[in-house]
């Protein structure tokens, strides 16, 4: 046990989580987090390794170009003695070439995983303290899904990286070589050939290139469309069977259909267009070679040489013209991967950005004072909507202290969550002053919409920590399981400790989403319970139970509802929300 405990005091994510719960400084909790990602410092010597075997694959390659010309002289001039050599000479070079490919992948796949590890462990650091993900999610729509679309960016940016940081170094030197050995043996005929080859290649792509992408964005959107439609079928399907209204969403399904079938077949037909002008110039390539080495045999340059000689010359030229060709093509698209590579660099600067000034923008939500009695006090705060700028609630006075359990009561959009965002630090009033002196590990928030996690029924009662109370923990998670009358879930789940597949929030209903809820805040035993309409679906008896758990806990509750009848009875003072920011508070007898 003593060894446990000290291993979870090491552990680089729980000092990240003390630090975060104490109300530490960014940058401290931003420098504590580094010894879990020093271990991708490695991306430099993987860097370095991937371009030592991109030089040894490039060297392969002629090699193995070269191949067909030795076998030419052997064969011409019935050098039967040198075969076997050269045969398993060239074995080697074909099984080397495989192998350096092969760990050329590979380097390139860990360059991959460790610059995505690194960026996105970078942005995950600032994302998830402080509440970041909140407020980034209420910024605006702009930044949307942010999370989702950001990883996306970095998932194209990491694997981009990991092609091209090799490719833009090695590549330059290569085509000057082949430029070299081109020339040697056709003279500056060859290399201008084959740059003017590429050109002509090039310009009817892209002259070609938007016939297919007009149609390709059409053609995306309608499949969207189409997509979007069926997952409002799915999720309207109890209101559409209500209405008896099949015949009609099939007759819009097939109309949608339809628009999709008829966007794709133009589609086709122009890719058609685009693939012929591709394939063609693929293999005009291998014949441009021979038409290049037309030139100096038709004047007689290698008149000194036999037919066999020539053979093998014309089998070099051939490798060297299609090769430069080759690495010109690569080193074009390259530069054409640039320009996504950039794309995305900025749209994952500009993600980052946005959350370093959210972050930045934002102190911490309260200033904890070591007082004797914890609690909140609000004086004159007056709280305005973000976006909107409607006035919520105008010279709000109130104080909370322990022991005196707080009622809010209004009907919707009153304000009673937006009290509870101030009182979390999620929003700032517009005016008046806040002063909190408990701190936020004292404070358990049970919010309207109810959060579960993968894992076992032991992972939904202990969300969102992970700690151990001890051999009598199951214990305690048994009886706070009969206080809610939950203990037929033991029926499905066979133990606290059995990892489900299941989607919790699906399989349980609502009354056993908030139960469960419920106990799991009993179970961390907070001084503060503050829950936002977290009860109303409760059956009146495990609503008393509960509440009367609480008391006997020393918990001390701030729960808000829209009626006060059963409430009010559990609570010391009640705060009636009447809307336009008017407000009355009243003291229970």
């Amino acid at each position: 046990m003593a060894e446990g405990i000290k291993d979870e005091l090491q552990n680089p994510e729980t000092e990240v989580l003390g630090l975060i719960k104490s109300g530490a400084k960014t940058e401290d909790v931003l420098s504590s987090c580094d010894p879990v990602l020093e271990k991708d410092n490695y991306v430099v010597i993987v860097s370095g390794t991937n371009d030592i075997a991109a030089n040894e694959e490039q060297f392969l390659i002629y090699s193995v170009g070269l191949i067909p010309s030795k076998f030419y002289d052997i064969l011409g001039n019935k050098k039967f003695e040198f075969f076997h050599k050269e045969l398993m000479a060239s074995i080697l070079y074909a099984l080397a070439i495989a192998v350096v490919k092969g760990i050329r992948w590979f380097v390139q796949q860990q360059l991959y995983i460790s610059c995505r590890r690194l960026l996105c462990g970078h942005l995950h650091q600032i994302y998830f303290i402080r509440n970041n993900f909140y407020h980034m999610s209420e910024s605006s729509g702009k930044f949307n899904n942010q999370m989702e679309v950001v990883n996306q960016d970095i998932i194209a940016l990491c694997s981009q990286y990991s092609d091209l940081v090799t490719a833009v170094m090695i590549l330059p030197f290569v085509i000057g070589a082949y430029i070299y050995l081109v020339y040697l043996n056709l003279g500056w005929f060859g290399p201008v050939s084959a740059v003017a080859f590429v050109t002509i290649s090039k310009f009817l792509t892209k002259a070609v290139s938007p016939l297919v992408v007009n149609y390709t964005v059409e053609h995306e959107e309608k499949e969207e469309s189409f997509r979007q439609f069926h997952l409002r079928i799915q999720a309207s399907a109890e209101v559409l069977a209500f209405y008896d209204a099949g015949q009609l969403e099939l007759l819009r399904a097939n109309h949608r259909l339809m628009r999709v079938m008829n966007t794709q077949e133009k589609l086709y037909r122009r890719q058609l267009i685009l693939n012929l002008v591709i394939n063609s110039f693929d293999y005009l390539g291998s014949i441009m070679s021979y038409v290049i080495l037309f030139i100096p045999v038709y004047f007689s340059w290698y008149d000194y040489m036999d037919s066999v000689q020539i053979s093998v010359l014309i089998s070099q030229n051939a490798f060297l013209f299609i090769y430069l060709v080759s690495v010109i093509n690569s080193f074009l698209l390259v530069w054409e991967k640039m320009a996504c590579f950039a794309v995305n660099c900025y749209h994952v600067n500009e993600f980052l950005m946005k959350l370093e000034a959210t972050n930045s923008q934002r102190s911490h939500p309260h200033e904890y004072s070591r007082v004797i009695q914890p609690g909140w006090l609000l004086e004159n705060v007056t709280i305005i909507a973000p976006e909107s700028g409607h006035v919520i609630l105008q010279d709000l006075n109130l104080q909370i202290l322990p022991g005196e359990n707080m009622l809010i009561v209004g009907a919707k959009s009153t304000g009673k969550t937006s009290i509870l965002r101030v009182l979390r630090g999620l929003w700032q009033p517009s005016s008046g002053h806040i002063e909190c002196t408990v701190s936020s590990s004292d404070v358990f928030f049970l919010p309207q919409v109810p959060v579960f996690t993968s894992g076992s029924l032991k992972d939904q009662i202990t969300y969102p920590e992970k700690r151990s109370r001890g051999v009598d923990e199951d214990s305690l998670l048994l009886e706070l399981l009969h206080l809610a009358d939950l203990e037929s879930l033991l029926f499905h789940t066979a133990d606290l400790e059995t990892h489900v597949l299941w989607d919790w929030n699906v399989f349980l209903s609502q009354r056993q989403q908030q139960a469960l809820c419920f106990i799991r805040a009993l179970y961390h035993r907070p001084k503060f319970l503050v829950t936002d309409e977290a009860t109303d679906s409760l059956l009146p008896s495990v609503e008393d139970a509960l509440l009367h758990h609480c008391s006997g806990l020393g918990i001390t509750l701030i729960m808000t509802t829209v009626t006060s009848d059963r409430l009010s009875q559990y609570h010391h003072k009640v705060l009636l929300l009447e809307g336009d920011g008017a407000w009355t508070l009243q003291e229970n007898d």
